[in-house]
């Protein structure tokens, strides 16, 4: 008796509910499920897929890379929607009085004049108020009048050492322990001071702002602003470069680099991290020098990181970029700055300068207008203003 022939059944497309159907059916045993990303329906290995718990339909959603890149994009492109507004002329007036009230009650306390300089006035979306949370005390700290008052007196204390520091001239020196003023040395015969001597800081101070600084910002986590406040100190102080130093150095050297870029794993243990399904860590090893190349230029600024992520988020030919795991471990850059650089790539169609700060060109474009220098674009050097003469050059620093 010959056997029916079998019926072979109609293929279907694929979708999660038709996978648990016909999961070992007929069979009796249950085959592995193969996860794939419920947007795009690629399969990759496991390892490769971003799992999303949804609590509210109870549910596992996972996603390859190329539907995260695009997530996060759309997310990035509506940023500041939902985002806290700035406060109203009105609110600022009302922190302002809270502020002047903080500062009359610590003069009252404290009783010096110098202590109602002690408070925060930085307003952004929201208060920054770190002086006040730092004298008030945190939940750890104790809200005695007392321990409240002992730490106004440790801010006000440096304050009066700064001031103290700042008054005095280069060539005048500091006993380090009592940090009272030596008498000045008899100079030599034909000895003069050096360039600018009378003008520059005196070393007691400069030592006393970096080393109290970093305190400040670290221990007691004070902003910028409210260091420089109580250490009486300017960005000038920092960052200028110094004319009267034979090698024309800052006081700090700027760094470009954020604190989690100085724990970059090396190029050679990056080919063994799992990042995506494309495998983009392996180009530590087929690519070591282009990658080690990419790594060096990302530290050399901002323009020059902006720049290595365009050359490594553009797309090849196959529409594949690498991913932002790998871009991360190589450059350190966080993924708002990868967003910020992926929206500049569309919006140029693949134009990899980084573009012009819009302060560099506001500025240009007022001092244009003014007729005291050309705009970015490019224009006649010398103004209607100018008398046919070139005006100097414009600051876009």
């Amino acid at each position: 008796m010959d056997r029916p022939k079998r019926t072979p059944k109609p293929r279907v497309p694929y979708t999660p509910a038709a996978e648990l159907e016909t999961a070992g059916a007929g069979t009796g045993i249950r085959r592995r499920r193969r996860h794939r990303c419920w947007e795009c329906g690629a399969a990759p290995p496991v390892a490769r897929l971003s799992r999303t718990v949804d609590r509210a339909n109870r549910s596992v959603r996972h996603s390859c890379a190329d539907c995260v890149l695009k997530q996060k994009l759309d997310k990035f492109c509506q940023r500041g929607q939902g985002a806290r507004p700035a406060p109203s002329a009105k609110e600022r007036r009302l922190l302002e009085a809270e502020f002047d009230e903080f500062a009359s009650l610590m003069r009252q306390h404290l009783d010096d004049p110098l202590a109602a300089q002690l408070f925060c006035p930085v307003i952004r979306k929201k208060p920054c108020a770190c002086i006040q949370r730092y004298v008030l005390g945190n939940e750890h700290d104790s809200h005695a009048l007392a321990d409240c008052l002992q730490r106004g007196r440790v801010l006000l204390d440096l304050r009066k050492r700064a001031e103290q520091l700042r008054k005095l001239k280069f060539l005048d020196r500091v006993d380090e322990v009592s940090g009272a003023l030596q008498p000045e040395p008899e100079p030599a015969a034909g000895a003069r001071p050096g360039l600018g001597g009378g003008h520059r800081k005196n070393p007691a101070y400069e030592r006393l702002v970096l080393q109290q600084r970093l305190r400040l910002k670290e221990e007691l986590s004070l902003c910028e602003t409210a260091a420089q406040r109580v250490l009486l100190y300017s960005n000038c102080f920092l960052h200028r470069r110094l004319r009267t130093d034979p090698l024309r150095q800052n006081r700090i050297q700027k760094t470009n680099e954020k604190r989690h870029k100085v724990l970059l794993k090396p190029i050679s243990e990056l080919s063994a991290i799992a990042c995506c399904s494309q495998g983009c860590t392996r180009m530590a090893d087929t690519y070591s020098s282009l990658v080690s190349r990419w790594r060096g230029e990302a530290g050399g600024g901002q323009r020059a990181a902006r720049t290595v992520l365009a050359q490594m988020l553009t797309p090849c030919a196959a529409g594949k970029r690498n991913c932002l795991a790998f871009v991360h471990l190589v450059t350190g850059c966080s993924d708002r700055t990868m967003m910020s650089v992926l929206v500049q790539l569309e919006d140029s169609r693949g134009d990899r300068t980084p573009p012009v700060h819009g302060l560099k060109t506001y500025w240009a474009r007022r001092k244009a207008q003014n007729g005291l220098t050309p705009a970015l674009s490019g224009g006649d050097p010398a103004g209607p203003a100018s008398g046919g003469k070139t005006p100097p050059a414009a600051c876009m620093c």
